[in-house]
């Protein structure tokens, strides 16, 4: 009896061991997340000189599509002063010059279609005291990217109040964030995405708990006036609307009804914010452009080809832009391909705690799982030629990439979706203009961002490379000025080469 109970003793040790081994293998993250710039740092009064002459410069000027060689940028405190091309006046006066000779010089990106720290429990409305440090890390690392503006559409940490905290943070410089717009909580159908898709839960979830995750419902009949006036109230910037009964693998679920979601349209419209509809199938499309006065379509149409003129004419009438992220399409096939994480570039700027963490087994297994059931590579160019085909009809476009979403890296997929935009057939110099201007008109704050110009904030990147002849060379960053301060970004430059 105390052989085999002796027996028994050392297999289940030995099993203990085995588990532990695998656990630290297989499942421990031994990374924290960290931020990598300090505000205090950043945004001290020394880092702010009074004057500062970026001297020597090649200027990328992103509405032209061309270079202008030997131009000096003039930067006082926070904007830019005054832009020279070959003599500077002698009157100029600066205290502090940075010489770009050899360098290139273009706006900060602009993603217009974005989320905060969307990692598991965020999106099950579990909250913890770190979440907001995972925030922080998401927002510093779009700008070490060199994205200084952001629209960020609810979900995963960003709810109406939690947003509207981080916005007065970003306004006073108490974080390292981009110049942050959004829109809070996003307005669904009862049981409909993200509540029983990306999130798991039932349809009967309690209002409070989806609310802690940036979701609110709407029921057919009911009155969004409140949800509107919260927004207002809170100075948000929009209204997210999610026109969805899918995405695939879940199709079909609930969805909001034509006449639900012009109802709150009609209601945002009449506070003065603009609407960004959800919609990744043609039907939904379809809708949505009917809906009339919305501000854009977000993510684009997956599943066919959109050749219908109709829609086209109503949506140039209408002015209703066009933001695809072909790079969720992209990244959610590294869960196949995994030679896709190991792009240098990626690794020099990315968490290494969000990149362990899509290695773990049980998520690589169920997220791949659900993947099967959709042809990622078809969903892919069929969304490229819709841009392809929309760009060429004179819609406007700008650029989104659904960041935060497993494999969608907050910045770094920036350069990922100006690549995928190349390929899709559009020119090195429509990007750039996408990813720069075009989202600064669709933001409604062209006058204050999108180009370089006096009198507009001097956020812009400092390229070792040209980007009118390769896309990828926006990777070659050198330095980031946002809000007119310097942020070296060496590491970052040299992983592109």
């Amino acid at each position: 009896m105390k052989k085999i109970t002796k027996i028994i003793a050392i297999s289940l040790a030995v099993l203990v061991l085995v588990g532990l081994v695998a656990y630290r293998i297989w499942f421990y993250n031994p990374y924290e997340d960290e931020l990598r710039l300090d505000p205090r740092s950043v945004f001290s009064e020394e880092s702010l000189p009074q004057d500062i002459l970026i001297r020597n410069a090649a200027l990328i000027d992103v509405v032209e599509g061309r270079v202008v060689p030997n131009t000096h940028i003039h930067i006082r405190d926070d904007s830019i002063a005054g832009i020279y091309q070959d003599e500077l006046p002698d009157t100029l006066e600066y205290n502090t010059e940075y010489d770009a000779q050899g360098k290139y010089v273009m706006p900060g990106l602009i993603d217009v279609h974005t989320h905060l720290a969307m990692h598991p429990q965020l999106l099950a409305g579990i909250i913890k005291d770190r979440d907001s440090l995972v925030t922080r890390v998401a927002l510093e690392q779009f700008v070490r990217y060199g994205v200084t503006t952001i629209l960020t559409l609810g979900g995963g940490g960003a709810n109406d109040e939690e947003v509207a905290e981080l916005k007065g943070r970003e306004q006073r410089n108490a974080i390292v964030s981009p110049l942050l717009f959004s829109t809070g909580d996003c307005i669904t159908a009862p049981g409909s995405h993200p509540i029983t898709t990306i999130m798991r839960l039932s349809e009967g979830t309690d209002p409070e708990r989806l609310h802690r995750a940036g979701v609110s419902v709407i029921a057919e009949g009911e009155d969004p006036e409140s949800i509107i006036m919260k927004k207002k109230r809170l100075g948000l910037d929009g209204v997210k609307v999610i026109f969805e009964s899918g995405p695939p693998p879940w199709y079909p679920n609930p969805r909001l009804s034509v006449e639900t979601a012009g109802r709150i349209v009609e209601r945002a419209n009449q506070q003065g914010l603009p609407v960004y509809v959800h919609a990744n199938a043609y039907r939904e499309f379809s809708d949505a452009v009917s809906l009339g006065n919305i501000r854009g379509i977000m993510h684009g149409v997956i599943d066919s080809l959109v050749d219908d003129h109709r829609l086209f004419k109503s949506m140039k009438d209408n002015d209703i832009w066009y933001v695809p992220t072909l790079s969720v399409l992209y990244g959610f096939q590294s869960v196949r391909n995994q030679d896709r994480l190991e792009d240098e570039y990626l690794h020099a700027g990315v968490s290494p705690r969000a990149l362990k963490s899509l290695a773990n087994p049980i998520f690589k297994f169920g997220f791949g799982q659900a993947l099967n059931k959709v042809d990622l590579p078809l969903g892919l160019d069929i969304s490229m030629k819709n841009l392809a085909r929309i760009n060429a009809e004179g819609i406007r476009v700008a650029m989104g990439t659904d960041a935060c979403t497993p494999f969608t890296f907050p910045g770094y997929g920036a350069h990922i979706e100006m690549e995928l935009m190349t390929q899709a057939g559009l020119s090195n110099e429509e990007v750039l203009r996408i990813a720069t201007v075009n989202g600064s008109e669709f933001l409604g704050v062209n006058d204050l961002v999108g180009t370089l110009e006096p009198g507009k904030l001097a956020n812009m990147l400092i390229l070792e490379e040209n980007p009118l002849e390769d896309i990828r060379h926006t990777r070659s960053i050198k330095k980031v000025v946002l809000k007119g301060r310097m942020i070296d970004l060496t590491v970052l430059s040299d992983s592109h080469k």
